[in-house]
């Protein structure tokens, strides 16, 4: 582990993809459930039900806008968790007073036509919407808590590297400083009658700021980059891995592949819930035309929004349970998680040989392996089949192709290769199958690091700061120790300035 003060962080590097996947596998994804299925096709069931019985009754509108609403669940999983969480608050909006009082009216005056419905009960159907508000509302707030819950996690792994005092309060400054600022635009919108997915739109839109933030940081050069690393302590590879962790081909994306799935599928549970909830909605609107409908139809009508509620409740509680499973599960693999390796992990994970890494049908595999100047890395490998091989150097000054991407006989001979590196960096093995439809490859390879000679003792040379450097640091650090608010302030405002970096 690394030293606080970042001393040691040239022997650290990012987690890869490759060591997360042996990690994911002390973890088994504990779902979908049979409850979870059965709770989806229950609610599948009754929405086709509904539909059917309101199309004939002028409702063709209805079912519709209901089928507008079915959503994919999106590849990223903040982006299901908040999703998820707009469409419960939506599910419970529809059933909140004076609604609900209004319905309960059309539904007493629906049976007084009639002459009453057996099995339909006003009051049960009451207790139930109760009931399902109340498990809208658990379920958003545990998707909720376990966003925090993350928050934390990370925070502690931020900790473990960042040094302590005025250093720590760099990373803090950063985080107050714009969660004030995104507290004010919610309030804003709230007191403007922002609906709920205005809400929740910019809510995303707030997290996707949090994550250029992070980009933007890590990207940061000269005399700023000597107040995030060398005043603000904080060790290159830190730098290295915000700006790539959320990448379709970073570590996160593992996660996604493993764990990604049953997020799919809640999210599938609680929209077809939301459709179901909406149909339920619909109905009742139509029954309060019970005067001008044959009484057989309103009594069909009235008997499927009493059997049809019970089933979006149950399902509304399936989800809380599983929920509060997969939740419990993610928390404890992201509080173990191995997050950085040292050069020993990289050596141990490379060196294996005799367990071939499957690239599946139309994806790839890559490894990157942190350098700097005058280490060299060598590679070899072997497939069961051709396969399209890449090498490339990234740096400060963007991406540098050593090896161009081109399909390699890897299975009649091993391929064999190396680079010293010019300056500091990364070093991007890539090996790509996407464009076999069909067949997987099996890859076998060796990847070696070999560092340039450090010095006998002391702080390494390149950890020294540079003229630049030193006057950046004393420009924003006071006499006795303090850093300087102006200056913090200053520096804020480019990094949340800053570009998007140009898409390699």
């Amino acid at each position: 582990m690394a030293a606080a003060d970042g001393s040691n962080a040239l022997q650290l590097a990012p987690i890869t993809r490759e060591m997360l996947r042996e990690y994911y596998a002390k973890y088994p994804c504990c779902g979908p459930t049979a409850e979870d299925k059965a709770s989806l096709e229950a609610v599948t069931a009754a929405i086709g039900e509904l539909k059917a019985a309101i199309a004939p009754e002028g409702g063709q509108a209805i079912c519709d806008a209901v089928d507008g609403m079915a959503m994919k669940p999106p590849h990223k999983i903040d982006a299901n968790l908040y999703g998820s969480r707009c469409q419960l608050e939506e599910i419970a909006d529809l059933f909140k007073a004076p609604k609900s009082t209004s319905m309960e009216g059309i539904l007493r005056g629906a049976l007084a036509v009639v002459g009453g419905v057996n099995g339909v009960d006003v009051k049960t159907w009451s207790d139930d919407i109760s009931s399902l508000i109340a498990a809208c509302g658990a379920a958003c707030t545990m998707i909720e808590q376990y966003q925090k819950d993350c928050v934390g996690e990370v925070e502690t792994l931020l900790k473990t590297f960042l040094p302590q005092g005025f250093r720590a309060s760099v990373v803090t400054y950063f985080r107050e400083r714009s969660e004030q600022r995104y507290a004010a635009e919610q309030a804003q919108l709230l007191s403007s009658g922002g609906t709920i997915q205005a809400k929740f739109d910019l809510l995303w839109k707030q997290q996707l700021e949090r994550r250029q933030s992070l980009v933007n940081i890590g990207n940061v050069t000269g005399t700023h980059k000597a107040f995030i690393k060398y005043i603000g302590g904080v060790p290159q590879c830190l730098l290295d891995f915000i700006k790539t962790v959320n990448d379709e081909n970073g570590p996160m994306e593992e996660m996604r592949a493993t764990y990604g799935p049953y997020q799919y599928e809640l999210t599938t549970l609680i929209n077809r819930t939301r459709q179901l909830c909406a149909l339920l909605y619909g109905t009742v609107t139509i029954i309060n035309k019970a005067k001008s409908l044959p009484k057989q139809t309103v009594t069909s009508l009235l008997t499927l929004v009493a059997t049809k509620t019970p089933v979006a409740l149950r399902t509304l509680q399936q989800v809380q349970q599983s929920l509060s499973n997969f939740y419990k599960l993610l928390v404890e693999i992201l509080r173990h998680s191995p997050f950085f390796l040292t050069k020993a992990d990289i050596d141990a994970l490379t060196a294996k040989k005799g367990a071939p890494i499957t690239v599946v049908v139309s994806t790839n595999q890559s490894v990157r392996v942190p350098v700097k100047t005058g280490d060299s890395v060598s590679w070899e490998f072997t497939t069961d089949k051709d396969i399209k091989f890449r090498v490339s150097t990234e740096t400060t000054n963007g991406e540098t192709v050593v090896v161009p991407l081109a399909l390699v006989n890897s299975h009649e001979a091993p391929v064999k290769g190396s680079h010293d590196a010019a300056e500091d960096g990364s070093v991007h093995l890539f090996w790509d199958n996407s464009y076999s439809w069909f067949s997987s490859k099996n890859l076998t390879y060796r990847v070696s690091h070999t560092e340039k000679d450090k010095p006998a003792e002391g702080t390494p040379a390149e950890a020294q700061p540079t003229a630049e450097e030193a006057a950046a640091a004393a420009s924003v650090v006071g006499e006795g120790g303090e850093i300087s608010q102006e200056k913090m302030k200053e520096f804020a405002d480019m990094i949340d300035a800053a570009p998007a970096p140009a898409p390699k």
